[in-house]
């Protein structure tokens, strides 16, 4: 059916319920089995017009074909969204000077006066799923038998399944799996989803690296023979599950277990590890080790520090040497001042394109990012590269 949808809020709406899902009826649809429930008049103040609204009741074995168009997800007290399969917008409140009146059609009584509608805003979801994800999934364990030793040691978390994610997070599917998948999470073998610890994937893919090194081939690898070695200490799950963050995507279904790891995948997370593992360089330095770290591999090209964009920051200046800092932005701050004081704890100044970059998850709005900007912090024009230059206030 492809009219337009109006929908009306009680203040009742959510009820106990965490989610309501809007389905879309096709155009073949039998409406003689839709069971009328009450029929609400909308008398429009402004033009003295008037519109019917139906409530239906739809027996649940006849949802079960029906494609669902989005759903509205909330808590009482709380906001609320509404999720297609692949987007999330909240659901915002806007007063309006025009009222609307309801009144039964039955008995001409008027039940109430509506004085606001509801207008959909993008959600920042991306931040919003990974902190939720932070504080509520356990980390995968290096050996599953771990999680039968003493109690103490458990993670006290609970893995969940994705279902479970979905009816928790008020974000689409596809988001959340988006962010899942961006933060390396894995899922064991009853669908549940773990943090990867970064420290422990490092781990795994030094070894790897020193394996194809020593042999000089990225290509023609046998998955079995690269978990051999590792398989007394870690839980054989986890490392498929690594061993996947490398190799060419073609190869994850490869069912003769022969893969090919991406040159491009080992020069990242190589570059990674440096910069993690020592968390301030001089750049020269960084760039000499991390080209030396991966020489032995056959296809090794010129380096592009742009690999790395999104972990590190630069510290440019003429009158001393050149640092480079690691930094993970997906674990920045998610407030607009929180991120500007942990950023300038790097470095005392910004251009305002390196700024753009670190706020484009949190923030897409450049107006708005230039009052903050001013507002917050202490701008400086640049002599040499006429640029304007961002200092904090002190």
């Amino acid at each position: 059916m492809n009219e337009s949808i109006e929908l009306f809020f009680s203040s009742e709406f959510t009820n106990n319920l965490n989610d309501y899902r809007l389905f879309e009826l096709p155009d073949n649809f039998d409406m003689s089995t839709l069971e009328i429930i009450e029929d609400i008049n909308l008398q429009h103040e402004d033009n003295n017009s008037s519109t019917t609204s139906f409530m239906m009741d739809i027996d649940n074995d006849n949802l079960d074909n029906l494609p669902i168009i989005a759903t509205l997800k909330g808590e009482i007290n709380n906001t609320c969204n509404l999720c297609t399969e692949n987007q999330t917008f909240e659901i915002i409140k806007v007063e309006t000077s025009n009222g609307v009146f309801f009144f039964n059609s039955k008995n001409g009584e008027i039940c109430a006066q509506v004085n606001n509608f509801y207008e959909l805003q993008n959600c920042n979801n991306f931040i919003k799923i990974r902190e939720f994800l932070e504080n509520n999934l356990p980390y995968y364990n290096q050996n599953s038998l771990q999680q039968k030793g003493n109690v103490k040691f458990r993670n006290l978390k609970k893995s969940k399944t994705l279902q479970e994610l979905e009816n928790e997070i008020q974000f689409s599917t596809n988001e959340i799996l988006q962010t899942l998948q961006k933060m390396k999470c894995l899922q064991n073998l009853n669908n549940e989803w773990f943090l990867l610890d970064e420290k422990l994937f490092q781990n795994i893919f030094d070894f790897i690296l020193l394996h194809v090194s020593e042999n000089n081939n990225l290509h023609n690898l046998n998955r079995n023979d690269l978990k051999k070695e590792l398989l007394e200490q870690y839980d054989e799950l986890l490392l498929d599950h690594c061993i996947n963050l490398i190799i060419v995507k073609n190869d994850y279904n490869n069912k003769d277990e022969i893969i090919s790891l991406d040159i491009n995948k080992i020069y990242f997370y190589t570059g990674i590890g440096l910069l993690n593992k020592y968390q301030k360089w001089r750049l020269k330095d960084f760039m000499d080790t991390w080209k030396e770290s991966i020489s032995s591999l056959q296809q090794f090209k010129l380096l592009d520090l742009n690999i790395l964009r999104g972990y590190f920051i630069l510290d440019i200046d003429e009158s001393k040497e050149d640092i480079i800092m690691y930094v993970n932005t997906l674990q920045l701050p998610s407030t607009f001042k929180e991120r500007l004081d942990s950023l300038f704890k790097y470095k005392q100044k910004y251009n305002y394109e390196e700024l753009q970059f670190y706020f484009k998850d949190i923030m897409n709005d450049n107006v708005m990012l230039d009052q903050l900007l001013k507002k917050h912090t202490k701008i400086q024009q640049s002599v040499l590269k006429k640029e304007k230059l961002y200092l904090p206030k002190k």
